[in-house]
């Protein structure tokens, strides 16, 4: 049972809160000791006892007291033996807090959550709008918690550069507002004994403590000017940074496509067509060359039929933008620079472009900016930034689609159970690993695929990732779903493309809840063995189901003309039920409206604790 209560003193108590600080409480000895340094002690927990018996709320205060003996102090305590509490209490101290309209206050929180949470968000932005100032201090291992990473708080880690009490480090656009005293710290126990701690809690009390002194309105800005004002600190590495890595060039044009032209009839494309009732936009017209050997076929897609046009009779009547695939390769066989012939003649004609790789994007970029026109590759860049290293993490369920090799439906897939979950009324979020996931008005796209426009290192990769997994959690989406490129473990040792190292970050950084794998029916079974367990031993993910791609290209001869045949029912059948029996996980048909509607249900049946039929 829960007890809300406050400990009294008495006689008349003046309430001049300069600092709160929400913790584990005071102890006795300490709270006798300094009766006319606290104006108001609440209890939001009493377990055990009203007073602290962690000690961490008396080491936090301890500190303060001894940089400024004159802080009116209030302690909000709502943690007991233990220094871990449900949410619901810290929300039931903000709200009180929030309700007694307290102001030009240090409200003071050495304490963090994994998770963001919007109640807790609100609550402190109220708070500070009543003129108050949030510190709080960063996870002791590593990771961005809250309220420390909240952009209306003073986040606040420790740091062996910082000797001395009034030794501030301020950076420059970096997700921790302050580096403060490191080390070792001197505290004073819970029986008035001195004992030495380590941690971000106490190190963001000297941070507290002479933000004290300020008199006046209160507000971030204000306080961290004051911080660079006071602090004793030279740094030694002012050159010194590390990356934190943004997303560069978001495609905002989308609105201006109306009329679409297709360019070279590949991969990619298929999925444009085969999709194409949910872009906002229409196609018209779909072109190749003739090195591609597929001219005049006809095509179809959910809405209209398409007979493939010689890109040598391109009709600049019938679209406004023109999106173009990949041609390195049709290059190469063609002997021909087609892709800057078309960029020109798309710029003659006062046409937009956009491409999925960035060859000539710097080159011909405000060319078409000049008369009007855009020219867009997906490409990610960096900003520099210190950020740490500091990753989030993720509460919203994070679906992701990996694969045992190229070109085997999981796209496709993703697009579909995106589909079946939105129809069904669920709010889904999705990060594109393919640069025509923008075309389809995706959350995020981060294309790592064939040709991709990024030369991130592994550290940059593995943040960009992070953060924007973070920036679609904090909207509460009922699923992520995001997808991984080509194989997911290594398919040979022969060769470095083979080694699938891009992969392997990627399943890191996503860290998935619940993985789908998409294979082939000629896929060897240990390969498969092992795909799953790396998955699951690397990461904290479970591979939920299976799904085959069930096409074969003729003679495994992934060329240019890329012709496949549907793999027999009798041998699709056959391979499902040997991998259901020796894999002992639900084997599904790409090509199968009804499967693609079961995979939702393990989904569901995931997420909801239900354990479903393998």
């Amino acid at each position: 049972m829960l007890i809300y209560s406050t400990y009294g003193f008495e006689g008349d108590i003046l309430i001049l809160n300069n600092v709160v600080i929400i913790d584990s409480g005071l102890s006795k000895v300490f709270l006798e000791r300094n009766r006319g340094k606290i104006v108001e002690y609440k209890v939001f927990c009493n377990k055990n006892s009203i007073f602290d018996v962690a000690g961490h709320g008396t080491a936090v205060a301890g500190i303060m007291l001894s940089i400024n003996p004159n802080i009116n102090l209030s302690m909000y305590k709502i943690f007991d033996d233990k220094l871990v509490q449900d949410e619901r209490i810290l929300i039931l101290a903000l709200k009180y807090l929030l309700e007694s309209d307290m102001s030009g206050a240090i409200i003071h929180m050495s304490l963090g959550m994994n998770f963001y949470n919007r109640n807790v968000y609100e609550l402190l932005q109220g708070i500070t709008l009543n003129g108050n100032v949030i510190v709080s201090a960063f996870d002791n291992d590593g990771c961005i918690s809250y309220p420390a990473a909240f952009d209306l708080a003073i986040g606040v880690e420790s740091s062996e550069l910082c000797a001395k009490p009034n030794d501030f480090f301020v950076p420059e656009n970096a997700i921790i507002d302050v580096f403060s005293k490191g080390g070792i710290h001197k505290v004073v126990d819970i029986h008035n004994k001195f004992a030495l701690k380590t941690g971000n809690s106490l190190s963001a009390a000297y941070v507290s403590a002479y933000l004290s002194f300020m008199s006046g309105s209160l507000n971030k800005k204000k306080a961290l000017e004051y911080l660079k004002n006071v602090s004793s600190y030279i740094s030694k590495n002012k050159d010194k940074q590390e990356f934190n890595i943004v997303s560069y060039g978001a495609f905002n044009e989308l609105s201006k496509i109306k009329r679409a032209a297709l360019f070279p009839y590949n991969k990619e494309i298929k999925n444009v067509i085969r999709f194409s009732n949910h872009l906002t936009f229409e196609v018209t017209d779909v072109y190749t060359s003739k090195y591609l050997g597929n001219l005049g076929r006809t095509i179809t897609s959910d809405q209209k039929e398409y007979v493939i046009k010689s890109i040598n009779e391109l009709d600049h009547n019938c679209f406004d933008t023109l999106i173009m695939g990949h041609l390195n390769i049709l290059e190469g066989i063609s002997k021909k620079n087609i892709k800057e012939e078309v960029i020109r003649d798309c710029l003659k004609n006062r046409k937009n472009i956009f491409m999925l790789d960035g060859k000539y994007l710097d080159k011909y970029y405000e060319a078409f900016k000049e008369q009007g026109n855009f020219i867009y590759s997906p490409t990610l860049s960096k900003m520099a930034a210190r950020n740490n290293s500091k990753m989030y993490k993720i509460k919203s369920p994070v679906i992701s689609i990996f694969g045992t090799s190229t070109k085997q439906g999981k796209y496709t897939l993703q697009i579909m159970l995106r589909n079946l979950f939105m129809e069904s009324g669920y709010k889904v979020a999705q990060i594109s690993t393919e640069p025509i996931g923008e075309l389809f008005g995706m959350d995020a796209t981060i294309p790592f695929g064939f040709e991709s426009n990024n030369d991130l290192s592994s550290k940059e990769f593995i943040l960009l990732i992070n953060s924007k997994l973070h920036e679609l959690d904090v909207n509460e989406p009922d699923l992520i779903f995001i997808g991984s490129q080509s194989h997911t473990i290594p398919a040979g040792f022969n060769n470095y493309s083979n080694l699938a190292i891009r992969q392997i970050e990627y399943l890191i950084a996503v860290n998935a809840d619940a993985a789908l794998l998409c294979v082939n029916t000629y896929d060897d079974i240990a390969y498969i063995k092992r795909t799953i367990g790396v998955i699951e031993n690397m990461t904290q993910t479970k591979v939920l189901c299976l799904i085959i791609f069930p096409f074969e290209y003729n003679d495994n001869w992934k060329g240019l003309s890329e012709n496949v045949i549907r793999v027999s029912q009798e041998e699709l059948a056959s391979t499902a039920a040997n991998m259901k029996q020796l894999l002992k996980l639900p084997v599904y048909d790409l090509d199968n409206k009804m499967d693609i509607f079961n995979i939702g249900e393990i989904i569901v049946d995931f997420f909801s604790g239900r354990d479903g039929d393998v």
